[in-house]
Formats: structure tokens, C-alpha cells, sequence
């Protein structure tokens, strides 16, 4: 509780301090915990654009499918307005937590449940649900 009345006051007093820091330190140690933490103070301070280019250079090698990268990626793409990127970035995340939890098989009856609802809904439905009737028959190769 102290700390962060602490934290609030200091941001107050030097609002671009912990941006100066995060800054330097990716600078003197490019690492990705580094480069995390520079994107999650540009998140907080209003610039989720420069966050989710932090986030998307750390997506490479061992870390490409790292899943706390993409969910930062996802809140700042979203936190950007880049909803159709944060929409295909929160699809990829899906995919990747069904078939990391060996449910693979259970994301395919997702997909067909969603498209037997879509056929049998009214045509506003399908036209409002047209992005993720799409998407559902990428996955199933229809």
C-alpha cells in the first residue's frame, strides 16, 4: 500500500523517471525482460503503439510462441486501436492454449459448433459474425 502511494507520487513529482530508466536499461542490456518492461511503461504511459513493436521484437526465436509476450502484445495492439491485429493476435493465442493443453480436438468441435450455429442463424448474424465464420472455416479447411 505504502509502495504504491509511493510509486504514485514519485510519477507525479517525475512522471517520465521510470521511462528514462527502462529506456536506459534496454539500452545498456537489450534482454527481453528489459524490453518487457520498456513496453509495459509505454503501455502506461499512453504509447501502446511503440509497446506492441517492443512486444513483436521479442517474438523470435525461443520466445516466438511465448505466451505472456502475445497476451502483452494483445493489450497493446488493442490499447492502440489496432483491433484487426489484436483480433488475429488473440485468435493465434487461442489456438495455441487449446492445442498446448491437448485439446486440439476441442478446438475443432469449437469451430464446427460456431459454424452449425452461423448456418442456422439469421443473415444479420452472419454478416455481424462474417470475421469469425471465416476464421472457423480457415481452421477447419472448409
Amino acid at each position: 500500500m505504502i509502495n504504491q502511494a509511493v510509486a504514485k507520487i514519485s510519477r507525479a513529482v517525475d512522471p517520465d523517471k521510470e521511462m528514462r530508466k527502462r529506456i536506459a536499461d534496454a539500452e545498456l542490456n537489450p534482454s527481453i525482460d528489459n524490453k518487457i518492461a520498456l513496453a509495459r511503461e509505454c503501455i502506461a504511459s499512453s504509447m501502446p503503439a511503440e509497446a506492441a513493436k517492443l512486444f513483436r521484437s521479442c517474438l523470435t526465436g525461443a520466445f516466438a510462441r511465448d505466451p505472456n509476450l502475445k497476451f502483452g502484445l494483445l493489450e497493446a495492439e488493442f490499447a492502440a486501436g489496432d483491433h484487426e491485429r489484436a483480433k488475429s493476435t488473440a485468435e493465434g493465442l487461442l489456438k495455441e492454449m487449446l492445442k498446448a493443453l491437448g485439446q486440439g480436438d476441442r478446438a475443432q468441435a469449437l469451430f464446427r459448433e460456431l459454424l452449425g450455429n452461423a448456418e442456422r442463424s439469421p443473415r444479420f448474424y452472419q454478416d455481424a459474425q462474417s470475421e469469425w465464420i471465416r476464421a472457423a472455416k480457415r481452421e477447419l479447411g472448409a
